[in-house]
């Protein structure tokens, strides 16, 4: 199974590829930006076509929490 992780320079994406060599049957690919933009849809299509994944995790986070909840 080939996963492709977004956002891999998040803790959970990083924890999820230290795991997958663990599972013979498992191959992990993580994509950030830019690269892997979760905003703009060709960044998406294309890391689907290079990785061809069978399961698409999405780890990609806004964490500046503070400024999340002044922005609106």
């Amino acid at each position: 199974m080939r996963l492709l992780i977004a956002g891999w320079q998040g803790q959970v994406a990083r924890g999820l590829v230290e795991m997958a060599p663990g599972d013979p049957d498992v191959t992990a690919c993580a994509v950030g930006r830019p690269a892997l933009d979760i905003c703009e849809a060709k960044t998406i299509e294309r890391a689907m076509v290079n990785t061809r994944p069978d399961v698409v995790i999405n780890s990609a986070a806004y964490t500046a929490v503070d400024k999340a909840e002044s922005e609106t």
